[in-house]
């Protein structure tokens, strides 16, 4: 209601500045109120002709003009996101400039370009724990206090295919696709790349891999990878292994050097590593 009041205020604003413009040479500061009222009365009913009349139909394009703004702000203010109706911003940042939430959960303002859709929408009705232990992006090391992750709240069908669909759509602008190849990995390159994940990088220190009985071996400080093949989009581990400042300013994640091609091989032994998800 407040917008349209605005709006009508200008209108009438606008019509009554016209009307002063085009009526008697006397001076409109010489004028009572009571004869303004008059006057701006009589020249809204008469016939506008030549410049007044094109003067007039500008003022009308601009009222419509400010109303169309004000009541797309006015959406904009009143229509929450999917977000902030189940309360998320609660846990998680969905925008790299919101502040950073008191029960920090992962930022997912590049939720579109981390996790499959698939599995969103299977992880939100059906939810999982990826972290055992709480997120922090604290550099010291982690104080265990007994408090571990909780599992995250159960959405029904229809808000977490809705909640599903507005996560995919967060996404870096002009993040780089098509660097991992889709292709897996010889025997002999994937135990080279085993190798270099476990021992020379030291991955299973924080994560949890995969170990030859098919079963989940690591550390827990950080996301579980057993299950990454499930979760992750290639592309975006492989944007997050070379420069993963770029999604999280503050973390423990070493920054490896690398080169594309050891990346691109790196990124797709760690697709590879899937575990079967009981429901």
């Amino acid at each position: 209601m407040k917008i349209f009041s605005m709006v009508s205020l200008i209108a009438g604003l606008l019509k009554i500045k016209d009307a002063t413009k085009i009526s008697s040479p006397q001076k409109a500061g010489t004028l009572s109120a009571s004869k303004m009222n008059d006057l701006v009365a009589s020249r809204r009913g008469m016939k506008l002709t030549g410049g007044n009349k094109m003067r007039f139909k500008w003022v009308r394009i601009g009222c419509v003009a400010i109303l169309l703004v004000l009541i797309g702000w006015g959406l904009a203010w009143a229509e929450p996101s999917q977000g902030e109706k189940l309360g998320c911003h609660e846990c998680h940042r969905f925008s790299a400039e919101d502040p950073n939430p008191a029960g920090k959960g992962p930022d997912l303002h590049y939720a579109g370009d981390k996790f499959q859709s698939d599995w969103l929408l299977q992880f939100l009705q059906n939810p999982k724990i990826i972290r055992k232990t709480r997120v922090t992006s604290d550099q010291k090391l982690l104080i265990i206090d007994g408090e571990k992750n909780k599992p995250h709240p159960k959405l029904g069908p229809q808000s977490a295919k809705e909640m599903a669909e507005y996560l995919s759509s967060l996404k870096i602008p002009g993040l780089a696709t098509g660097l991992v190849d889709t292709e897996p990995l010889s025997k002999g390159t994937r135990v080279k790349v085993k190798i270099l994940f476990e021992r020379n990088l030291s991955c299973i220190a924080c994560h949890e891999g995969i170990n030859l009985a098919g079963k989940p071996r690591g550390g827990i400080s950080g996301p579980s990878l057993a299950t990454a093949g499930n979760r992750l989009n290639a592309d975006w581990l492989f944007h997050y292994l070379k420069t993963p400042e770029k999604f999280v300013t503050e973390n423990r994640m070493p920054r490896y050097q690398l080169d594309d091609e050891t990346l691109g091989f790196l990124s797709r032994y760690i697709m590879s590593l899937k575990l079967q998800e009981t429901p």
